[in-house]
């Protein structure tokens, strides 16, 4: 009799929570942008590449499962306004998806590209969202140098465990990373 309602008592109280914890969509905002005079540190550069993952699609492409948001949902306006305003740095990629919550070896990157500007090379890449037991975003961006004659690229790569509403940034010497997700309900009130 102990067991039954101590089973009960778990089911109910899972079956409270996973609405919270389990949603079937995320939305999920990315802003990422060069600083006009990168901070070496004595750090010396090479060369490097990324090994995309089995799963890419471009934002926007049909059958993908991922959509794009209009600009007018994004959370990180604000952000993107003041980088746009400051001498210091150079937007690159901003943009905002809905995306279905899949496991790691499941889960569809996205394509991240953009033409090289004024201080800036070309931007390329991928970005990556999965839910284990919490969501992840994951990373792995070439930044090119502004002169076409480097020798070595700027490399980000990193994955980060994120909370739901909290601004997450990802740090580079030469480049940034802002982003942000929030799980999107589909059950109707």
């Amino acid at each position: 009799m102990f067991r039954r309602r101590y089973y009960l008592s778990v089911a109910l109280i899972l079956g409270l929570i996973s609405p919270v914890f389990g949603a079937d969509q995320y939305d999920i905002e990315l802003l990422i942008f060069s600083r006009q005079q990168v901070i070496s540190g004595g750090e010396q550069w090479r060369m490097e590449t990324t090994t995309p993952p089995r799963r890419i699609s471009r934002l926007g492409d049909g059958g993908s499962g991922l959509s794009i948001r209009p600009a007018a949902s994004w959370q990180l306006k604000g952000s993107d306004a003041r980088l746009r305003d400051s001498p210091s740095y150079e937007l690159l990629w901003h943009a905002r998806w809905r995306q279905s919550a899949t496991v790691e070896d499941r889960a569809t990157a996205v394509q991240i590209t953009a033409p090289g500007s004024g201080n800036s090379g070309p931007l390329s890449g991928w970005a990556q969202f999965h839910v284990g037991r919490y969501p992840h975003l994951g990373l792995d961006l070439l930044l090119q140098p502004p002169t076409s004659q480097a020798d070595f690229n700027y490399r980000l790569n990193e994955s980060r465990r994120l909370k739901s509403g909290e601004i997450h940034y990802y740090d580079h010497p030469a480049f940034g990373a802002l982003a942000i997700i929030k799980p999107v309900s589909t059950t109707a009130p």
